[in-house]
């Protein structure tokens, strides 16, 4: 009777204890209902007066009620939070491979499977804080998984591929042939001026760029020129469509085709300087310069003939640009 006394007593106090959880002290609470308000005296009066049987539910209650804190809480959130990620279908997929067809940069995979292997050896016994500390190490590791694009040019020992992708500072290429070491831009950097090609050069290997991809330089905010150099042949569709302040384009003397929509929805577009000889009246694509400024003019490159300039000025002018 003692010992169900001093359980009482600690259950009063510990329903009012906010280091525990809303959900312990209300049991505790509930249990005790009865023997809140009683003084000492008064409680071992009726602890006296209680059956035996009563004094046993009332001692197995008291013991079945678990002492949770909130601090023991938010560990065990932040447990399960961590479990949820360690045992989600994408980790397990990446784990389970092994990285065996090296698609990973070592530096990533290694990375990400040491935040991994943290993860499983500190979970038992971390604390909330190493817990969550442990989750945002583990998806960090995961988003900053980088691929394996068959090798970067200019390094000993790799080989370079037809379609390899790669990105440096101007922006991203794609290899159109290795053997002949030409690219073309996928995804250009906005500037005041633009410009593209002849040439770029990685890890000391020079490649010429040959093309501008679909919608490599697409939504320019700060263009106001570009300038397309030699060796570029083709304009990806879209490629510099809705470039809001782009006001005068240079196109190379290798241009022969300009893509649907290539300077599209270029409201300030009022002058185009051709270079060369190689673009035709065909190798303009429908809407090429559509939604462009009110009036524009052409240079045309010289030595142009009179029936080709023609041709060319009217399949220019249906393309979009409002040539006199």
């Amino acid at each position: 009777r003692d010992a169900l006394k001093e359980a009482i007593q600690n259950a009063i106090a510990d329903a009012a204890d906010e280091t525990y959880t809303e959900s312990t002290r209300t049991a505790l609470a509930e249990a005790v209902a009865d023997y809140k308000d009683l003084t000492e005296e008064q409680l071992i009066s009726a602890i006296e007066e209680m059956e035996e049987d009563q004094l046993t539910t009332l001692t197995n209650t008291l013991n079945d009620i678990e002492r949770v804190t909130v601090a023991d809480e938010k560990r065990e959130i932040a447990k399960q939070e961590l479990e949820t990620l360690v045992n989600s279908a994408d980790i397990k997929t990446l784990i389970d491979g092994k990285n065996a067809d090296k698609k990973y940069t070592a530096e990533t995979w290694a990375a990400f499977e040491k935040a991994y292997k943290d993860a499983l050896d500190e979970m038992a016994t971390a604390d909330e804080a190493r817990l969550k500390e442990l989750k945002s190490a583990l998806s960090t590791a995961k988003a900053n998984l980088k691929t394996v694009t068959g090798g970067t040019p200019g390094t000993p020992g790799t080989e370079v591929k037809d379609g390899q992708s790669f990105t440096i500072a101007s922006g991203t290429y794609q290899v159109a042939s290795a053997k002949d070491k030409t690219v073309i831009i996928t995804k250009g950097k906005d500037a005041k001026t633009v410009k593209v090609g002849p040439t770029v050069v990685i890890n000391k290997e020079t490649y010429k760029v040959i093309g501008i991809g679909k919608k490599a330089f697409s939504g320019l905010k700060s263009a106001s020129k570009v300038v397309i150099n030699a060796n570029i042949k083709t304009i990806g569709e879209q490629a510099f469509e809705k470039s809001k302040k782009l006001k005068n384009v240079t196109i190379g003397k290798d241009v022969n085709k300009i893509g649907k929509k290539a300077f599209a929805n270029c409201p300030k577009l009022n002058k185009v300087i051709i270079k060369g000889k190689a673009l035709k009246n065909k190798g303009i694509g429908k809407q090429a310069f559509s939604k462009t400024a009110k009036k524009a003019t052409v240079k045309w490159p010289k030595g142009l003939k009179s029936k080709d300039k023609n041709k060319l000025k009217k399949a220019i002018k249906k393309a979009g640009l409002k040539v006199k």
